[in-house]
């Protein structure tokens, strides 16, 4: 399933809609540092955690962190995630810090970014209890439920059951049983490809689901797993079930785990 993120089926624009609806030592680490076409450094880290890690959070504030990306790895190893993988660039003169992680089938990503503008920094972390500001420096944190995702996704999709006969329009009713707003769904084809999408809001929280088929192909398989904290189901080479939980709550709390408060 390692192909499936990289074709995934949660484009930025569409996760960005979503949000908007919802208003240490004895590790092992891997580091690679590529340079881009446009001349930018990236750096790629995978690190497990020392066995003596301990749930403790200390030190200078967000904004005085001289090594964001760093002190992220530090304290999400400190509270017991696995760090996948880190990287960072600049953009004129501004610096982009990212950091994923894995806790079980919960999945992170916390970023990090210092902007030039005070203003900019306000309005990134406004309405967002799972950012924080600190001067120019804003921390945000995403968390996706893997587990939540597989129990929504096998109420749509149950095992057995053919992603073309897939009905949005009754899987909203089914979500919507369970205390789910359904803001949006929509239908489309191009290329020989079907897409089905759907979004739903509880509280603070986002549901992203959606299916892409290869018309004509026959389903013939039924392979489901959590990756990166999103649950997939896939049944043919080129046909894909997804659906993703992004749990507010969970982000939060670690947001204030990993600043200490």
């Amino acid at each position: 399933m390692a192909t499936v993120r990289s074709k995934l089926i949660l484009p930025a624009f569409f996760l960005t809609a979503a949000l908007g609806l919802a208003c240490g030592g004895g590790d092992t680490t891997t580091t690679t540092t590529t340079l881009s076409e446009e001349g930018d450094l990236s750096q790629n880290t995978t690190t497990r955690p020392a066995a003596d890690a301990v749930n403790v959070i200390v030190g200078e504030p967000l904004g005085k962190w001289a090594d964001p990306m760093g002190e992220t790895k530090t304290r999400l190893l400190a509270l017991g995630w696995s760090v996948d993988s880190c990287d960072m660039y600049k953009d004129d003169g501004e610096a982009y810090y990212n950091c994923s992680a894995t806790k079980g089938e919960l999945w992170a990503d916390v970023d990090i970014t210092d902007l030039s503008d005070t203003q900019d920094a306000k309005w990134l972390a406004e309405d967002n209890p799972a950012a924080k500001r600190d001067g120019k420096r804003v921390i945000e944190v995403t968390i996706f439920d893997g587990g939540a995702g597989k129990t929504l996704g096998e109420m749509i999709l149950p095992a057995g059951k053919k992603m073309d006969s897939l009905d949005m329009g009754v899987a909203a009713k089914v979500m919507e049983s369970k205390g789910w707003d359904i803001e949006e769904q929509s239908s489309s084809s191009s290329g020989g490809y079907a897409s089905l999408e759907m979004i739903g809001i509880k509280g603070g929280n986002v549901l992203v689901v959606e299916a892409d088929m290869e018309t004509g192909q026959k389903l013939t398989r039924d392979e489901r797993s959590i990756e990166e904290g999103m649950f997939f189901v896939q049944q043919a080479d080129e046909s894909f079930f997804t659906v993703a939980v992004l749990d507010e709550a969970q982000g939060t709390k670690l947001l204030k785990s990993m600043l200490g408060n």
